[in-house]
């Protein structure tokens, strides 16, 4: 407490005196002031809202007598300018001095090196947008920065110097045309170097211009090329078979021959490229025409024709055993020439050989047992066979095949037994109607034989009726038949009796009495 200076024995409270002053104020908010009974000032601290006088603070309270408040939040002081600090002053409150050279941003992509001076953001150098290809636009956009579209159509170069007019298409360079390096020189290769660019290497004349011919001189003239002009002397054609070659107009012309003779008669002589020089033997040139020699030419000596001990022909066909003698080739024994046959004229002839004639008669008429017929006013002598007659009337060794043929197991020979339609025309149009039947897969059919028929029939010469056995029909007089010659006319036809089974030609034969039947053989 305060205590109020009194005069001695004057107390107010012993004289119930009033107290000199009633004011105790401490100037502190955080007291309560009282005065009290004996005149002394009472300070209590109080609890209470108070300011401090400090700006920095807020929410300022009493605590023990004491005003104080809790330091503010610097971010209040935040003034967004990067170019001040954000400061608080106790009797000023948020201050915001400069900062210098401090970097900052200017709020644009196209600067760099932005900075501070005097509390402001100062733009820097504008930022450099060249990407280095020539096919862009290059630019900068203050809210994007740097941006580069294509710059199609624009010239460039591929940094190729063989190409040009190189130009822009999608932000790349494209190459152009290839460079002519033609320096119209044809002595130099004309080449180009992507780096370098056009180079003319001159030719080596004497390797690229060489025309492999011994007889032309080679160059080279810028205006022309290589050339070759003539020149003479001795060459070399390349051939054995020539001596003394010379060039001549730019040609390496023939020389003479090589003589290759070597005075044997028997040789062919010869030089043939590349071998030279052949002497082969010809044997053929040693022949003295005589059969009962061998004939042959032998080295170093020419031709020999030495004797044969052996067989020969003398040329007659009427003699075998032919040999050879010291004067040639003897003939032999006369040959017998026989058919086997009765009812032919055998002979011989020295041109023809052997003849069979049953054509014709043989002298003093034909053999008995042998058929007599008269074709043409001719008298032809033919044999009976021996079936005739014998063969039963129902032949076992005819079969009826699944195909509709007949097969005869005797004379392995395969029948039509259906007659083909009467084809009233020359034989070969007969011929021709069995070449193209197919029946039963075959493409082999043919005409019959006059022999081959005969062997099919049986002889009945009291009843009118077939010859055949019963598969072929109908019953008719005479049956076609082939393999003989025709006699005169093209209408004539070889035809086999069905009653007699004689052969005989006739030109007058009417259609209707006779069939035509086809066979072929194994196949």
């Amino acid at each position: 407490h305060d205590t109020l200076a009194t005069p001695a024995d004057t107390s107010p409270l012993d004289s119930n005196l009033p107290c000199p002053t009633t004011t105790c104020t401490d100037e502190n908010p955080c007291t309560q002031d009282t005065l009290t009974p004996d005149c002394t000032c009472s300070h209590a601290p109080q609890s209470s809202g108070c300011d401090d006088h400090n700006a920095c603070t807020a929410g300022d309270t009493c605590t023990a007598g004491t005003c104080a408040g809790l330091p503010v939040d610097l971010t209040l002081c935040d003034d967004q300018n990067p170019c001040t600090t954000d400061l608080c002053d106790p009797s000023l409150g948020c201050t915001h001095p400069p900062v210098v050279s401090t970097p900052c941003s200017d709020g644009s992509a196209c600067t760099i090196g932005d900075h501070c001076e005097g509390g402001v953001c100062l733009p820097g150098p504008v930022t450099s947008c060249d990407d280095q290809n020539p096919c862009t636009a290059d630019t900068c956009l203050p809210w994007d920065g740097c941006v580069h579209p294509p710059a199609d159509g624009t010239p460039c170069t591929d940094a190729n110097a063989c190409t040009v007019g190189d130009h822009c298409l999608a932000a790349a360079c494209l190459p152009g045309t290839a460079t002519s390096c033609d320096d119209k020189d044809a002595c130099t290769i004309d080449t180009c170097d992507p780096g370098a660019g056009c180079l003319h290497i001159a030719i080596d004349a004497t390797a690229t211009c060489d025309d492999q011919n011994p007889c032309t001189g080679d160059s080279c003239a810028p205006a022309w090329g290589c050339i070759h002009l003539p020149v003479s002397g001795p060459c070399d054609d390349g051939k054995v078979c020539t001596l003394g070659d010379q060039c001549l107009l730019g040609a390496c012309n023939l020389g003479t021959a090589v003589n290759c003779a070597d005075d044997v008669t028997c040789t062919a002589d010869g030089c043939v490229e590349p071998v030279g020089c052949l002497h082969p033997l010809v044997d053929l040139w040693c022949d003295d025409g005589q059969e009962c020699t061998q004939d042959f030419c032998k080295l170093p000596w020419g031709c020999f024709n030495m004797a044969l001990a052996a067989t020969c022909s003398d040329g007659n066909p009427c003699t075998v055993g032919d040999y050879c003698g010291s004067k040639g080739c003897n003939a032999g024994k006369a040959k017998i020439c026989d058919d086997k046959n009765p009812c032919s004229y055998d002979s011989c002839e020295p041109k023809k050989g052997c003849q069979f004639d049953n054509y014709s008669a043989a002298p003093g008429g034909c053999t008995p047992g042998c058929a007599v017929i008269s074709v043409d006013n001719a008298v032809h002598c033919f044999a009976d066979y021996p079936w005739w007659g014998t063969r039963p009337d129902t032949p076992t060794t005819l079969i009826a095949q699944d195909d509709g043929t007949v097969f005869d197991t005797q004379t392995y020979l395969t029948w039509n037994p259906q007659p083909m339609p009467q084809v009233p025309g020359p034989e070969y149009q007969v011929r021709d109607a069995c070449d193209a039947l197919t029946m039963g897969g075959s493409t082999k059919w043919r005409l019959p034989t006059a022999m081959e028929l005969q062997s099919a029939a049986r002889l009945d010469s009291q009843v009118e009726e077939s010859a055949f056995v019963p598969w072929f029909q109908p019953a008719t007089a005479d049956w076609l038949a082939t393999g003989q010659q025709v006699i005169q006319h093209p209408w004539d036809h070889w035809l086999v009796s069905n009653q007699t089974g004689g052969l005989y030609s006739s030109g007058y034969v009417k259609v209707l009495i006779w069939q035509t039947y086809c066979v072929h053989g194994l196949e």
